[in-house]
């Protein structure tokens, strides 16, 4: 495919070569197949659709697309594509949530809004869209009415130059506020290559997945990576997997999935509410990658699975722990696929680090210190990327506030990730988040460590659901933890006794004394779209006394 250098070219090619194929297939909550998009059927409805944005939008014009995993947020995101428009994919609002809507719109001023019908009425009442014109609403049923409802037009818009922005692509937020990072098709297409290099895609693949499409895992590597070498997409919603994650096994035994994947969470969530006589007739032999891209990827969550799964036919060698960012547009190192994971022992650590692949060949990375000096190798600094796939920027932000670029030879300037990690024998090991790193009277605490410890330490404790950060009191950095406690255990658990023994466990297995334990109700801890802690705004949350005793349970 590296003659298409565009993601219109791409789609195009497909229904040329592929008209009748099936491109997509759209679950609902239950599990069942409710709509099939074929390449042909999806570039007519698009081509459709954007024939009716054209006499709105400008080429350039940026495009909200507040849709759920559906039909129709495929058939949209394509129309944008099609019409040269910037497609800007963003969740659902919440009916007290709308102003991060809001604020997205004040910062990419969107010309149309496609979301589902009832949309208008929830940002009605919301005071910071009170003067949205009505008219920028719109949904796919409605465009696709107004094309059906007038002749015919050949739709002639010029096809988009491989340069020209594709996405904004708001990132997830799980350290600072979200902001639009710049997409361009050139940077897609390179991503999908190396996508599918490193997940040795060398025929057509199945893919089932429930990450939501508005997230950078479920957009490139769930819809246009199946598009990219010619297989199918089976879309479950991400509150099906939340409500049922061995559902998300049985759909990858169903359809013969040799892709799918998610973060720790995902793992740990199907070893912890395995059943045996639902599990019987499992088959996960046909499963050969199974990514995982979290912060840190856990050894423990690796090799639990692993255990739990391998009388159903999973192969440890298809654990594929992988690294990316919606900067780098997804996918930056892992791999090899089909071996088993490389773990390295951490001193005075109960997990391992797991190896987060080889870099692609594609993508120069280099690792620095806090002065922009170069590491030695397992030496520990942050991650900087240069290569075809790398944002040139977030949108309409002021130089001061523009990402952190570093120059250090003759060629073009390297991203600064905020992630940190080590590279060793060509492959990198990622250790945590800058702003997330603790230190302790100078040591170098990373909360994901003592999390892992917490989380295992009692089956009331809701696995991935643990949150550790550092907080200064009285001058003096503390280490404050945070569990979510599984429903069923309210009102059993003694947290005064569990404290004390978590203290202990924490204190041997780390070294580190934790100040105050808070065990709270499920859904506590706030996540991005992606499922990641943002651990960071945990003080502000515990000191709010409007969060009171329906949320945290104990405070010890």
């Amino acid at each position: 495919m590296e003659h298409v250098t565009t993601l219109v070219e791409l789609l195009r090619h497909r229904a040329h070569v592929d008209r009748d194929r099936i491109a997509y297939r759209l679950l609902d909550e239950r599990g069942i197949e409710k709509h099939t998009l074929s390449f042909g059927a999806l570039l007519d409805d698009a081509t459709a659709i954007a024939r009716q944005l054209s006499r709105s939008c400008r080429p350039g014009d940026r495009v909200l697309l507040v849709l759920p995993t559906s039909v129709q947020f495929l058939q949209a995101l394509f129309a944008c594509l099609l019409a040269r428009l910037v497609a800007v994919p963003l969740p659902l609002p919440k009916a007290r949530s709308a102003g991060a809507l809001a604020t997205v719109m004040a910062d990419c001023t969107p010309t149309r809004i496609i979301g589902m019908p009832g949309l208008q009425t929830l940002l009605a009442r919301e005071p910071q869209l009170a003067g949205l014109e009505p008219q920028i609403l719109t949904t796919v049923e409605d465009l696709l009415a107004a094309d059906r409802a007038h002749p015919q037009q050949p739709f002639e818009g010029l096809p988009p130059d491989a340069q020209e922005m594709a996405l904004l692509q708001y990132t997830s937020g799980s350290t600072s506020r979200p902001k639009g990072v710049v997409v361009r098709h050139a940077n897609i297409m390179a991503n999908q290559r190396m996508i599918r290099e490193a997940f040795d895609h060398r025929e057509p693949v199945t893919v089932v997945a429930w990450a939501p499409l508005y997230h950078d895992q479920g957009l490139i590597g769930n819809v246009f990576q199946p598009l990219y070498v010619g297989g199918c997409a089976v879309l479950m919603p991400p509150t099906a997997f939340f409500r049922d994650p061995l559902l998300w096994l049985e759909l990858i035994h169903r359809y013969r999935a040799h892709t799918s994947g998610g973060p720790n969470f995902a793992f740990e969530l199907c070893v912890s509410r395995y059943r045996a006589e639902r599990a019987a007739a499992l088959d996960l032999s046909c499963w050969k990658v199974a990514f995982n891209g979290a912060e840190p990827v856990s050894a423990r969550a690796l090799r639990d699975f692993s255990e739990r799964y391998a009388a159903h036919g999973f192969d440890a060698a298809a654990h594929f722990p992988c690294y990316g960012l919606a900067e780098a547009t997804l996918f930056v190192s892992g791999g090899p696929a089909h071996r088993p994971p490389t773990f390295l022992q951490k001193p005075d650590a109960r997990d391992e680090l797991v190896c987060a692949g080889t870099i692609h060949p594609d993508v120069t990375l280099l690792v620095a210190d806090e002065h922009g000096r170069r590491c030695a190798d397992g030496e520990i600094g942050e991650i900087f990327l240069r290569g075809p796939n790398i944002s040139s920027g977030y949108w309409n932000l002021p130089p001061a506030a523009a990402p952190h670029f570093l120059s250090l030879d003759a060629g073009p300037p390297y991203l600064a990730t905020g992630d940190l990690g080590f590279v060793q024998e060509g492959a990198l090991y990622v250790t945590g988040r800058k702003k997330e790193l603790i230190i302790l009277r100078g040591r170098n605490v990373y909360p994901y460590d003592i999390e892992r410890s917490i989380a295992a330490a009692h089956e009331g404790f809701r696995p991935g659901h643990c949150a550790v950060f550092g907080h200064a009191d009285d001058g003096q950095e503390r280490v404050h933890a945070v569990q979510e406690i599984e429903r069923t255990f309210r009102g059993k658990l003694d947290f005064d006794t569990l404290a004390g023994e978590l203290r202990r466990l924490v204190a041997h297995e780390h070294g580190v004394m934790l100040h105050r334990i808070h065990f709270v109700r499920p859904g506590f801890l706030p996540k991005t779209t992606s499922g990641k802690t943002q651990r960071l705004l945990l003080p502000s949350m515990l000191a709010d006394p409007a969060i009171g005793g329906e949320l945290i349970y104990a405070s010890c």
